[in-house]
């Protein structure tokens, strides 16, 4: 929740990117991290470079061709984006796993082919984007556009209304990090924590927070020591990156 939340800006990011790619020069992640900097920094032409390089060391690395297709997109390269999402052949790169089974490729795919003005590919990539990952509120804000624009108001509205719950979770559980309940948590803040994260369908998380509200409950009706949950996360926001 705190790297999710707390999320360190790029800009504060660069520098030490900046010094670790001057120090080892050609690293891949850190080239592609810097890439995404620049991007989300207006520093379009070194974003180019970049995002250039990072293809040149990894040329059928998914993250890397889905960011590089992202940015394309945002500058209105179509060509370039569509390029950057073909799927490429498993028998020449040995790739064994299908990049359309992968949610974000059908997501910016339907974003592509919407901008294309195929508004009936746009859905059905959607769609499976939401089959693979169906608790994305960025995806059922997107699919509910697209049937709303196919007239299709009635079978949006239960999607709507689950990105309106997801929504309200997020806000929630921005309160609770920022507000700092989580810093030195309680039994009835960690259940809250887990009621919410399970609505989100996140059940491995949901577990734990449940067992961590247990385990405190317990320790105050034997007077143990309170329980300081990550305090290293509260110091160290999370590297905004690949």
């Amino acid at each position: 929740l705190f790297t999710e939340i707390r999320k360190q800006i790029p800009r504060e990011t660069m520098a030490n990117l900046a010094t670790v790619n001057e120090l080892k020069p050609g690293q891949a992640n850190v080239v592609l991290a810097l890439a995404h900097c620049f991007w989300k920094t207006a520093q379009t032409q070194s974003a180019i470079d970049c995002f250039r390089q990072a293809l040149q060391l990894r040329p059928d690395h998914l993250e890397t061709r889905l960011l590089a297709a992202e940015f394309q997109m945002e500058q209105g390269q179509l060509d370039a984006t569509s390029t950057l999402l073909t799927v490429p052949d498993p028998i020449t790169t040995g790739m064994p796993i299908d990049w359309r089974d992968d949610d974000r490729w059908c997501w910016l795919s339907s974003q592509l082919a919407q901008l294309k003005g195929d508004d009936e590919t746009a859905q059905t990539l959607a769609k499976r984007a939401l089959e693979l990952r169906p608790n994305e509120r960025e995806y059922l804000h997107g699919y509910q556009t697209l049937l709303v624009l196919t007239g299709q108001t009635e079978s949006a509205e239960p999607i709507r209304k689950r990105a309106a719950e997801l929504q309200a979770c997020r806000r929630r559980l921005e309160i609770l990090v920022l507000g700092g309940d989580l810093d030195n948590p309680t039994a009835d803040a960690c259940g809250e924590v887990a009621a919410l994260v399970k609505d989100r369908g996140e059940s491995a998380q949901a577990d734990g927070w449940s067992r961590l509200a247990d385990h405190l409950r317990n320790d105050r009706r034997s007077g143990g020591p309170e329980v300081s949950v990550a305090p290293a996360l509260t110091r160290q926001p999370a590297r905004d990156g690949e």
